[in-house]
């Protein structure tokens, strides 16, 4: 009787880490598929100052806690339509890092693409987006207005010229502050005069990353309430050996 309840209370903490443990795998299988809705374009650089060609570059950002592997994505930019220009590599982006993307004669840049080709603005909106290796859009950026091109964002809506960013002058950056993404250009872009290639483009204190799923917080709910948990769990496995260490001694010297 008393073996049998030493093996109920071990087999529910067994349990218990069980589900501990498929919760955290779980937490990485959705952060993995998350990770298209998560990436985001940082920080543009589509008009250096003097010749554009060779010397343009883009900042991408991963909010997320595990490393993104950016395998075969694609970088889209567009006047009157989105188009490829260029297709990434054997990249990985770390947890919480910024990387560039960059033309041939852009100095220590995470990553090198023949050409980027990104519109400078003018009469009406320009965009860039990237695409995760399946075709999906992650990230879009719209500047100038109005749309008459009738770019689209992630969902596949029409932007509205209200949405578009302000463009830039030469040698000046567009780019998010705290890499925050609402998903309007106009809201999320600033104009950089001294551009922050491959760092944060503020000082101010970093705001927690955006679009991230709710699981590690049940992780650790749960982990709360298996640490309390198996400490009773502890405790009356102990009484019980005692116990039964306690019957055997006593049956030993009846004997």
């Amino acid at each position: 009787m008393v073996q049998n309840t030493i093996l109920k209370n071990i087999y529910g903490l067994l349990f218990l880490l069980s589900v501990f443990l498929l919760l955290i795998v779980a937490e990485n299988i959705v952060e993995r598929a998350y990770a298209s809705a998560s990436i985001v374009i940082n920080e543009v650089m589509y008009d250096p100052q003097g010749t554009d060609t060779g010397y343009e570059w883009i900042e991408l950002y991963n909010p997320l806690s595990i490393a993104i592997s950016l395998n075969n994505w694609k970088i889209q930019t567009a006047g009157v339509t989105f188009s490829d220009t260029a297709i990434l590599g054997n990249i990985e982006i770390p947890a919480h890092t910024y990387i560039t993307i960059c033309e041939s004669k852009v100095p220590n840049c995470t990553s090198y693409v023949a050409k980027l080709s990104i519109q400078n603005g003018g009469s009406e909106s320009d965009g860039l987006q990237i695409l995760d290796s399946k075709g999906n859009v992650v990230d879009t950026v719209i500047y100038d207005s109005p749309n008459t091109n009738n770019l689209t964002k992630e969902n596949g809506l029409i932007i509205d010229s209200a949405e578009s960013a302000t463009p830039s002058e030469s040698g000046k950056s567009i780019g998010r502050k705290n890499h925050i993404d609402t998903d309007n250009s106009y809201n999320d872009f600033y104009i950089f005069e001294i551009p922050t290639f491959g760092i944060e483009n503020t000082a101010s204190e970093e705001l927690a990353p955006t679009g991230q799923p709710p699981l590690q917080l049940l992780s650790l709910i749960l982990l709360f309430i298996l640490l309390v948990y198996s400490d009773r769990l502890i405790q009356k496995i102990i009484i019980l050996i005692k116990k039964i260490n306690a019957t055997y001694k006593i049956k030993s010297y009846h004997k």
